[in-house]
């Protein structure tokens, strides 16, 4: 029997707007709100759905449709028929999705001691638009970096609208968060450049030649913070044309793996 909910009053649908809304609810309680169908999709193919709660409207249309597509049956999962007014009321988008769920914070990504002798790496510092940041990891996770580094400073990992950008990546690709970007780069084995707009070299030129690298990328207005620039001397510079000075995060981040990558 699936529990059919028309109020936003309900404490569950409290609990599932104020983890959409808020950052420290999310941390304390350890636990992201998926948005979507595409994000349950590859949730389940990680974590599967045992622990999570999910939230469809209460359409038999919609509700046989994700059922097919997630290859589910909602009756034998802890889900919640929400009415259309009150999915409408608490999505973070103009036009829902029709499908919610509440999941446990993956651990894997955040805890794994990955060694950095050896691949591509890539570190955020102060990157702050959480578009940019679910756009960059689906890129890392394309091209086979092995871990991304995030500075204090950047948006909310498992926001969800990062989540969104990211269309699951973060369940997949190697992520350390709330990283000191001045001690990773004293303490980092290979080779260190800062992505900058002029006067580095081709990352063309150095594809073939490292064993492992780490390319750091500043935030969209402030670049890259004093305390790192000053202990990293080499830089990589995009070939940029047609009086193109320079690109968001987002694009040179996926321009410098396809360089170094492919």
């Amino acid at each position: 029997m699936i529990e059919v909910i028309s109020s936003t009053q309900n404490d569950r649908v409290k609990r599932l707007e104020k983890l959409i809304k808020s950052k420290s609810a999310r941390d304390s309680e350890g636990f992201i709100v998926l948005d979507g169908l595409h994000l349950l999709i590859e949730y389940k193919k990680a974590y599967g759905l045992n622990s999570v709660d999910i939230f469809v409207e209460d359409s038999p249309q919609l509700i046989n449709q994700f059922e097919k597509e997630l290859d589910v049956t909602f009756a034998n999962l802890s889900t919640y028929r929400l009415a259309e007014k009150a999915m409408k009321k608490i999505s973070p988008l103009v036009s829902p999705s029709g499908l919610m769920a509440i999941a446990p914070i993956p651990k894997s990504s955040l805890d794994s001691k990955t060694q950095h002798d050896r691949g591509l790496f890539i570190g955020l510092d102060g990157v702050q638009d959480p578009g940019n940041l679910g756009s960059i990891l689906r890129t890392c996770l394309a091209f086979g970096v092995r871990k991304v580094f995030l500075s204090k400073g950047c948006a909310d990992l498992w926001s969800v609208k990062t989540l969104r950008a990211g269309m699951g990546a973060q369940f997949s690709i190697l992520v350390d968060k709330d990283i000191e970007l001045a001690q990773l780069v004293d303490e980092f084995p290979g080779d260190i450049y800062l992505a900058s707009a002029k006067g580095g070299v081709s990352p063309q030129m150095i594809k073939n030649n490292y064993s492992s690298a780490l390319i750091i990328f500043g935030s969209e207005g402030l670049g890259i913070s004093e305390e790192v620039r000053i202990k990293v001397n080499k830089k990589l510079t995009l070939p940029l044309k047609n009086h193109v000075e320079s690109l968001n995060v987002a694009a040179a981040v996926s321009a410098m793996c396809a360089v170094m990558e492919l």
